[in-house]
């Protein structure tokens, strides 16, 4: 269109060559203004926050106290009914809590206060050594026990054995010898668990949140916008590398990792995937629960919409290849190679888009290793 404008301004002669100063000055204009539209990070940084970060720890808050709830009902009054409940209990904190790993920074990342048990692969002698302490095992003993007999997967490791029925499983807390030791431990850590969950909840509600929302404007963490997405978007690589060595480790599949912590005494390992990716997802599209924000994916559209679509893509493809797997994945590659490769190929695509497309669109480099070759 300038260019007829021109070609008509020649013809006119010089009275109308003001007139296409104005409209090429007109064009400019719009195009900053389109430019100053595009999405702001630290409004990305402050609804991230808002919407996603701390409703979910507030979930996490929530979960974690009625898992010590349940827990206590179970060692109180050992039944069918209580231990059911304990199970759910359990399996619901450590949902919320997978849920928040894509951006557990700043305190979920602080081995101050974590204790790093929050997900420890689970030494059943270690465990068996802190059930027969005498006197009856209580919070300080717990604490003072090593990771590897703490945290969400020593409570598995009690409430979960498949080679127990659920009346034998039962008797630990009623008529076994150590019935003592399995009530008191599993009480002392179940509220271990939660004082470490409330923990990080508590660091972000207290400052980690403000340092975040004011990454580049007076942040004592984050001097920059950048730097803040930088460990935000490298923490949620590492949780979708981490995927692919717990799909491979409770598949059966020879990993780099071997002591990498699977859930599978209780065969949750398919939702600690799938949970995962929703973490992801909801860091990438700042969205949680109907509510949404200026995101990161916004951001993405703006460099490169095909990047962005090609995420979303990704993501939702691999949940839906998690959704439609039936049956435990404990040991699945067996008998079930074919569609345990699927599910590696649809995280690995996830992995794949997320360090190449959207970081390359965010200018973010990437920070862990890649072991995966992609």
């Amino acid at each position: 269109m300038s260019r007829g404008i021109a070609r008509r301004a020649l013809l006119l002669g010089a009275s109308l060559s003001g007139l296409g100063l104005l409209v090429g000055a007109s064009l400019m204009q719009g195009c900053e203004e389109e430019k100053a539209a595009a999405p702001d990070r630290g409004a990305v940084l402050v609804a991230l926050v808002d919407v996603v970060v701390l409703p979910s720890l507030a979930e996490v808050a929530t979960r974690a106290e009625a898992m010590t709830v349940a827990l206590d009902a179970l060692a109180t009054q050992p039944s069918e009914a209580s231990l059911q409940g304990a199970r759910a209990a359990w399996s619901e904190a450590r949902g919320a809590f997978r849920r928040t790993l894509a951006f557990g920074i700043g305190p979920s990342d602080d081995i101050l206060v974590t204790g790093g048990i929050l997900d420890e692969p689970t030494n059943p002698e270690k465990l068996d050594a802190l059930l027969q302490a005498q006197p009856p095992v209580d919070l300080t003993a717990v604490r003072s026990a090593p990771a590897s007999a703490r945290g969400f997967l020593a409570i598995e490791a009690l409430l979960f054995d498949p080679a127990l029925s659920g009346e034998q499983l039962l008797a630990r807390f009623s008529t076994d010898p150590l019935a003592e030791g399995y009530k008191s431990t599993l009480k002392a850590l179940g509220a271990d668990l939660r004082d470490k969950l409330l923990a990080i909840v508590t660091g972000w509600e207290q400052d980690f949140a403000r340092q975040v929302r004011s990454a580049g404007s007076g942040s004592s963490v984050f001097k920059a916008q950048r730097d803040a997405f930088d460990v935000l978007l490298n923490r949620a690589l590492s949780v979708s590398d981490r995927a692919l060595d717990v799909l491979r480790k409770s598949a059966g599949i020879t990993t780099d990792d071997p002591l990498t912590p699977v859930a599978d005494r209780s065969d949750r390992t398919l939702d600690d995937l799938r949970d995962d990716l929703r973490g992801i997802e909801n860091l990438y599209t700042c969205s949680r629960d109907g509510k949404s924000g200026p995101s990161v994916a916004s951001v993405v559209a703006e460099v490169n919409r095909g990047a962005d679509e090609g995420m979303k893509a990704a993501v939702a493809a691999a949940l839906a290849a998690l959704a439609g797997f039936q049956g435990p994945l404990r040991g699945a590659a067996a008998s079930r190679q074919a569609e345990v490769d699927e599910l590696l190929a649809r995280l690995r695509q996830v992995k794949t888009t997320m360090a190449t497309q959207v970081f390359n669109a965010l200018g973010v480099s990437v920070g862990i290793s890649d072991k995966d070759g992609d």
